[in-house]
Parts: C-alpha cells; structure tokens; sequence
C-alpha cells in the first residue's frame, strides 16, 4: 500500500489538502513580486505535492517518511525545525543516514535548536562528512549514545 499513488493521491485530496496546502502555500499561493515572473498555472506546480507519482514530494508520504525514518521514537522531531524541508529531503530521505533512526534523531534534535540549527552550507558539509564517516562503519551497531555521539562530532566540526 505504500508504494500506491493513489493511496497518497486519496489521503492529500480527501483528508489532508489543508494540511497540504498549508505545508506548500507558497507553490499554490505564489507572490508574482517574490519570483519576477507572471502567475499562470500554480495548481500544476503544485500537483507534484499531492498527486502521489513522487513518493519523496507528495506531502503525505512526505510526513509519513519523516516519522519512519525517526523509528518511532521522538515523533515531535519531524515536525519541530522549521522551515526544514531541505534538511529533511536533502540530508536524510534521500540518503544513507536516514535509513539509521538513531542518527536520524541526533541529527534532528540538533537541527529544531535554534542554538544548534546548521544553515544550508554548513548543513550540506556536514552530510558530506557524515556520508564519508558512514563508508568505514556499520552505523546500524551503534545505539542511541554512539549515534548521538558521532553526529555531535561531526556537527559541532560546522558550529565553530
């Protein structure tokens, strides 16, 4: 069922498309002085976030992967940092570290402080470290505490 567009396509039209609409306001709603450009046909850029055909854009599947990847633990994380979409599509559905709940958690507890949130650059070198460090151990070994301690490493690397 997961892997149905029209599951995700059915559960963003008939019981999420508030939730969907708030999430992507600005690709429904676009500001004509924001991007330079005329407003023709929002509702085609916005299909991509309910139509169901890309698992990693549908706002549903989006939310539903953000949870599983967090393995059930500390589920407020997903939702906590905002303005994290890149963070989360970027850094962690679309690569290695997130198929590592553990990791997933550290790295999300850092990213929803504001102390501690990384800004695009340092975000993206520190998932280049992070994937690099990936290669040489098997992170599913490491409990909450290894995991925790590993991302502190690496990210404090980006905070200094």
């Amino acid at each position: 069922m997961l892997d149905d567009r029209d599951f995700w396509c059915h559960l963003a039209i008939a019981h999420l498309w508030n939730f969907a609409v708030w999430r992507e306001h600005g690709t429904l709603f676009p500001r004509p002085e924001a991007s330079g450009e005329p407003v023709s046909s929002p509702g085609r850029k916005f299909a991509v976030y309910i139509d169901g055909r890309r698992f990693h854009e549908c706002v549903p599947s989006r939310m539903w992967l953000r949870v599983n990847v967090l393995g059930g633990q500390e589920l407020d994380l997903a939702f906590r940092a905002e303005g994290s979409t890149d963070f989360w599509r970027s850094h962690i559905l679309r690569v290695k570290a997130g198929e590592h709940p553990g990791i997933v958690r550290a790295m999300a507890r850092r990213q929803a402080e504001e102390s501690t949130r990384l800004a695009t650059t340092p975000l993206r070198e520190f998932a280049k470290q992070l994937n690099r460090t990936l290669q040489n151990l098997l992170p599913a070994m490491l409990d909450d505490e290894a995991a925790d301690a590993l991302v502190e490493e690496l990210w404090e690397r980006q905070l200094r």
